[in-house]
């Protein structure tokens, strides 16, 4: 099937300078209706109240509102790093190999693939949506669909395992999978030899996230 949806000729003319502004519009969106519908006043209020007053709960929730305009401003960049971070990690072991393949087709490959996970993010908010704000706990908001890290419970473990446990969910199989397509689109690579890419650049980035969530903690 993703092998397909890579052949259709639609999606073939889609450059991927245009995939990647059609990602930070639905991330924008969905960021949009993150902070304005699901972080309200009373869900501030629900996760705080055992640690803060109600007045520095209000002071927080409105210094964060204002802050809000910069992360709109930084939903491109971050994602431009995602895109670049995971082409290069593709094309490294290609170039020990001595495989061409065009940057500017990794950049699209990955381009393509990301789009499932714009619609873990809408699942995501859709599950919170159905959550009355007073009821709301920071595993609601840390819950992933669909993943192994929402099968068993993780709710005694750090955060750092909670999330890598948290990649293992049929959406970022997808993303795999869209990535394995694309790779084998290319004429360039042997269906093992694809899924070697793959599986190395997946590990290197959940390794990566994983210790960067570690060193967060113990900050």
């Amino acid at each position: 099937m993703n092998g397909y949806l890579l052949h259709r000729p639609r999606l073939e003319g889609i450059k991927g300078w245009h995939l990647f502004l059609l990602l930070i519009l639905g991330e924008a969106l969905l960021t949009w209706i993150y902070q304005s519908q699901i972080l309200t006043r009373e869900v501030y209020h629900a996760l705080l109240r055992d640690q803060l007053e109600a007045q520095r709960i209000d002071a927080l929730f409105e210094l964060l509102q204002r802050m809000n305009l910069w992360g709109y401003a930084g939903i491109p960049l971050v994602i431009g790093i995602r895109i670049l971070f995971v082409a290069f990690l593709l094309q490294l072991p290609l170039v020990l190999r001595f495989i061409d393949i065009p940057f500017r087709r990794l950049f699209r490959i990955v381009a393509v693939a990301s789009l499932p996970l714009i619609l873990l993010e809408g699942i995501r908010l859709l599950f919170l949506a159905g959550i009355p704000a007073a009821q709301v706990t920071q595993a609601d908001l840390t819950w992933i669909p669909l993943s192994l890290g929402a099968l068993l419970d993780f709710s005694q473990t750090p955060a750092s395992t909670q999330g890598f446990f948290s990649h293992f969910n049929l959406f970022e199989i997808g993303f795999l999978g869209l990535v394995y397509a694309g790779l084998r689109r290319t004429g360039g690579l042997k269906r093992q030899d694809a899924g070697l890419v793959v599986l190395l650049m997946w590990t290197v980035v959940i390794l990566f996230q994983w210790a960067v969530m570690i060193y967060m903690e113990r900050m």
